[in-house]
């Protein structure tokens, strides 16, 4: 199952639809007419304000250039309303989350990642959950979990010295 998120800015309508592989499953829409009380129509603007600057400076680790960058998005959001810019830019080579289910189908069948998230979306839910039942895939995300686990306990103190 994914999500997607609509809106449609003449109606002024947001709308959350639940999908799966098959299609539509279920939807929500969200009218901002509904929100009659001024002071919530200001938090849930300021509310979104900061989500939206969170998520177009998440790359970013340094606390004064994340403000200045936070800055500059808010400057040129405001300067070309007509041009919004919902999402981050996203850049090659970072850090990327990959389920754990997917890199056990991976490592024990030998594709790559990429192979086996193509395959898992384009399957139907029953039959992946069939997959990784698989008591060879149930072992590889066991021993996954267990590396993920003990990534936290790295001591990295030597090189604070350099």
């Amino acid at each position: 199952m994914r999500n997607k998120i609509s809106y449609d800015l003449e109606c002024e309508t947001v709308t959350f639809t639940l999908m799966s592989a098959h299609g539509e499953v279920d939807s929500i829409t969200l009218h901002t007419q509904e929100v009659t009380d001024k002071e919530l129509r200001t938090q849930l603007f300021l509310y979104g304000c900061q989500k939206l600057m969170a998520d177009r400076t998440s790359q970013i680790l340094d606390k004064k250039e994340k403000l200045a960058a936070m800055w500059d998005e808010w400057m040129d959001t405001v300067a070309h309303p007509e041009t919004p810019r919902w999402k981050a830019p996203k850049e090659a080579g970072g850090v990327r989350s990959v389920a754990i289910d997917v890199e056990a189908v991976a490592r024990v069948s030998g594709a790559s990642i990429a192979q086996i998230q193509a395959k898992k979306k384009a399957m139907a839910a029953d039959d992946w959950t069939k997959v990784i039942s698989n008591a060879r895939i149930k072992a590889a995300m066991a021993a996954i979990q267990v590396e993920r686990d003990g990534a936290t306990d790295v001591d990295l103190s030597e090189f604070l010295a350099e």
